[in-house]
């Protein structure tokens, strides 16, 4: 078995708004792996279109010291089917938000293509990234690391890992595993010292049992309302 492989990702974001829709990818395959990664400055709930699974409860900082507003970075997973258009994501309240697809290619093609995954915040004006790490299960993962900063700025990916997106609010990161085991601490870099989300997400060529992928612990703490 091989590795999966990073295929595409493209981005949109819109401000004052309840939703945003992001088309499929021109060069799709059905079959190929897709994440969403969705970042908002509210704590709303978000409704996915039908076929896409969140991970976990996302990640929400304490609201910004000056905007008073949080930050909430959230992860969503399916595979490209075949009458896939446009990618639908709601909530309730108008904010600003940007959401990132990414594709990838040699994922599991049956069950949940998620080995493992971590998500957290950091509530501190800070220009690192929350720290974030998984214990894969087995060989060839692919491991994708995303963050967003409430102000965002310049960004610098963490360290072995390649750059797939770096802009503005959100970075997008991507490295190779090829042994089952920890992948350590990752930390990225933005230039605006804020609040920052991060996600850390292990994708799998096999399928992976046992009623789903493994949930951080950071996740289980969360108020039962944020449910994302």
């Amino acid at each position: 078995m091989a590795t999966p492989g990073f295929a595409q990702v493209t981005t949109v974001d819109g401000y004052d708004t309840t939703g945003l829709a992001i088309n499929k990818h021109a060069t799709a395959v059905t079959g190929q792996g897709l994440l969403v990664f969705l970042a908002k400055e509210n704590d709303d709930p978000v409704d996915p279109p039908a076929g896409w699974t969140e991970l976990g409860s996302g990640a929400v900082t304490d609201p910004d010291p000056d905007d008073d507003t949080p930050l909430a970075l959230h992860c969503f997973w399916k595979r490209v089917g075949g009458s896939d258009d446009l990618y639908s994501f709601t909530w309730q309240e108008p904010c600003y938000a940007r959401i990132l697809l990414a594709r990838f290619t040699g994922v599991a093609s049956s069950g949940s293509f998620i080995d493992v995954y971590d998500a957290d915040d950091n509530s501190t004006l800070d220009d690192e990234t929350p720290a974030v790490s998984v214990t894969t299960t087995g060989s060839n993962r692919l491991i994708v690391w995303c963050a967003t900063n409430y102000w965002g700025g310049s960004w610098t990916i963490p360290s072995n890992y390649t750059s797939r997106f770096a802009q503005e609010t959100m970075a997008l990161g991507t490295r190779a595993q090829s042994s089952a085991g920890s992948t350590g601490s990752v930390v990225g870099l933005c230039s605006s010292e804020r609040y920052s989300c991060a996600f850390l997400v292990a994708l799998s060529d096999t399928p992976i049992g046992g009623g789903g992928p493994s949930e951080p612990a950071y996740n289980s703490g969360l108020l039962p309302f944020l449910l994302f």
